[in-house]
């Protein structure tokens, strides 16, 4: 009877190490993109927010403000929009969301909106860290609603929501302020 030499690879080990060698370079090339794309949002050097995706829509982000520079103390920066929106609790700002599909809210058309993201005090409602206010862009001048910044029309929809126990409590005296403050009038170009 004649020996086989059975020595070397079958078709089998084959198709399991080119398995493997896929799955380690898929791996590597996603964490290169991934180290890519925090590089180059991170370090922007004169970069004023950073933005991370949401968890409900990849349209819609959330803008994290770090140290403002002495020009932007006392605002709130928006990039996307080439605007700054005078706040007086700006400290109880920790960023914006984003929301870039257009839209349209009581017959006003508008290209993108924004709302501020506040820092609870009490911390009474984990769903009272947006305003309710949100802030529309438009380039349609809608007489008496809108006003001017920039190359843009800008109007404020909403109220505040109803977060705090009692009108007494800081988180909620702290939204009212933010959302008389949030509105076009107290916007102005970066």
């Amino acid at each position: 009877m004649k020996k086989l030499n059975n020595k070397g690879f079958g078709v089998v080990e084959a198709i399991l190490i080119l398995i493997i060698v896929g799955i380690i370079g898929g791996t590597g090339v996603y964490v290169y993109k991934q180290n890519q794309s925090d590089k180059d949002l991170g370090s922007g050097g004169n970069s004023q927010i950073q933005k991370t995706a949401s968890d409900s829509q990849a349209d819609k982000q959330t803008a994290q403000t770090p140290a403002a520079e002495d020009s932007n103390k006392g605002f709130l920066v928006i990039k996307e929009w080439g605007i700054k929106v005078k706040l007086r609790d700006s400290d109880k700002v920790t960023g914006y969301t984003y929301d870039s599909k257009p839209g349209d809210i009581f017959g006003y058309k508008y290209d993108s909106a924004v709302t501020p993201v506040i820092k609870l005090i009490n911390a009474k409602n984990e769903n009272c860290k947006t305003i309710g206010v949100y802030m529309y862009r438009t380039d349609k001048n809608y007489e008496g609603v809108t006003k001017k910044v920039g190359d843009h029309y800008f109007l404020v929809t909403g109220s505040p929501g109803q977060c705090a126990d009692s009108t007494n409590d800081p988180d909620e005296l702290a939204n009212q302020r933010l959302v008389k403050d949030f509105v076009p009038a107290n916007a102005e170009v970066l």
